[in-house]
């Protein structure tokens, strides 16, 4: 199950042009300012591979990445839903549960 039944797509700060020293690892930077400017909205910075790895283990193949360090590091991730359940569910022991979404209409976003 799936929030969505077609493309998501994602774009996020991440570490990589901090964190240099890794490669390949998959990591997250957990601090109140991880981009270092001043920016407290935003605690968890992974790097393009966790990344890849949350979107894969949320149940969606990765179809494109595209990632840059400057002015600020960042990349997007456009997925599609896999055919195969989500690792959470293939556990069976997990607490996590599948995301629901419910779309209210307002006047502020309007039902197309």
């Amino acid at each position: 199950m799936s929030a969505t039944h077609g493309t998501v797509l994602i774009e996020s700060a991440v570490c990589d042009s901090v964190l240099t020293q890794v490669g390949d690892q998959p990591v997250v930077l957990c601090d109140a300012d991880p981009s270092g400017i001043g920016d407290r909205t935003n605690w968890f910075m992974p790097n393009t591979g966790a990344m890849l790895r949350w979107v894969a283990g949320a149940g969606f193949d990765v179809e494109h990445v595209t990632s840059w360090s400057e002015p600020a590091s960042r990349a997007h991730v456009r997925g599609c839903v896999s055919e195969a359940p989500p690792g959470y569910l293939q556990l069976g022991n997990a607490y996590e549960r599948a995301m629901s979404v419910r779309v209210l209409c307002s006047k502020a976003y309007p039902s197309r």
